[in-house]
């Protein structure tokens, strides 16, 4: 696989999602049905399947720790940047420079680079995100769209009432345990396969088409956005020197050190922008995370040469 075949797939999802606005042929009131059908059942059962299906190890946990402290490092220092970008973008600054696209993005590029049998390294990794994403940062970012002041009872009661962060909790139980490498090997697991298979295939181009659908050339948005972009690029570049640190000191393999750079190259989650009602905040976050993709390309190609 070489990075065509990974990038020129993605541009022409979201190249159907900004063509189908410019035409009318789709609506907003559509991709609102889109962005529930992915919120509430595709990218739950997907997320479920990938955590059950992991093969945990204490070297792995670990490595989600120290990643999930780079997570929240990132999300806390958004925060504090927030001026930097002005309203009604500035809000949203900490939700795009922290997070990581893995599963739709970054998962292809870390694959073409090692092969398909050492997905595991990144796949590990991607569950601080998956963790901390559907447990802390949709859960603020519901505040921040609705003003609803924190409280634990809330903040709680949100989480679990997210599908999302029910099926990560779900998925680490049963990837912990074992009991998915028991069912999988029965005649209905390989019923439950097939379901998840073709329940999640369409979860790639349809939260692609979302991002391309929120897409904006606006020259006034795409000032902000850039700017959003290079913020998000030297936070990161500080947090991979970090992280890298940690792992060589742990003596941690290659394939742990490859896995954190494709990731924390990647644009936050193109999720996002599903879970923001306000057409504003979705075309800064989608516009932002469409730029970003610039920064994991010129990453993957000088990964893949120097390998």
């Amino acid at each position: 696989m070489n990075v065509l075949d990974v990038i020129l797939p993605v541009l022409l999802l979201m190249a159907v999602g900004f063509v189908g606005r410019r035409l009318k042929f789709l609506t907003a009131d559509g991709v609102d049905s889109i962005k529930n059908i992915v919120m509430k059942v595709i990218l739950p059962v997907a997320i479920f399947n990938a955590l059950a299906s992991a093969t945990f190890s204490g070297e792995s946990f670990v490595a989600i720790g120290v990643l999930l402290a780079a997570i929240v490092a990132s999300f806390g220092v958004g925060f504090l940047l927030r001026k930097l970008v002005r309203e009604p973008y500035g809000k949203y600054l900490p939700f795009v420079v922290s997070v990581y696209e893995g599963g739709l993005f970054g998962y292809a590029l870390y694959v073409s680079l090692v092969g398909k049998d050492n997905l595991s390294y990144i796949a590990m990794l991607d569950i601080a995100g998956l963790l901390f994403g559907f447990g802390v940062y949709m859960n603020v970012l519901r505040r921040v769209e609705t003003g609803e002041k924190f409280s634990m009872r809330s903040f709680v009661a949100t989480a679990f009432g997210t599908p999302a962060f029910v099926a990560t909790l779900l998925g680490l139980i049963v990837g912990a345990t074992g009991i998915y490498q028991s069912f999988v090997g029965t005649a209905a697991g390989e019923i439950y396969l097939a379901c998840e298979n073709m329940l999640t295939l369409p979860l790639t181009p349809l939260v692609l088409i979302v991002v391309g659908f929120n897409f904006s050339l606006r020259g006034e948005l795409l000032a902000e956005c850039f700017k959003t972009v290079a913020i998000r690029f030297v936070l990161q570049a500080i947090l991979v020197v970090a992280v890298l640190t940690v792992f060589r000191w742990a003596e941690f393999a290659k394939e742990w050190q490859l896995a954190a750079i494709v990731l924390m190259s990647c644009p936050t989650s193109f999720s996002t922008q599903t879970f923001i009602p306000d057409p504003d905040g979705a075309e800064y976050v989608a516009t932002t995370n469409s730029l970003y993709c610039a920064v994991t390309i010129v990453v993957y190609i000088v990964l893949a040469a120097i390998l």
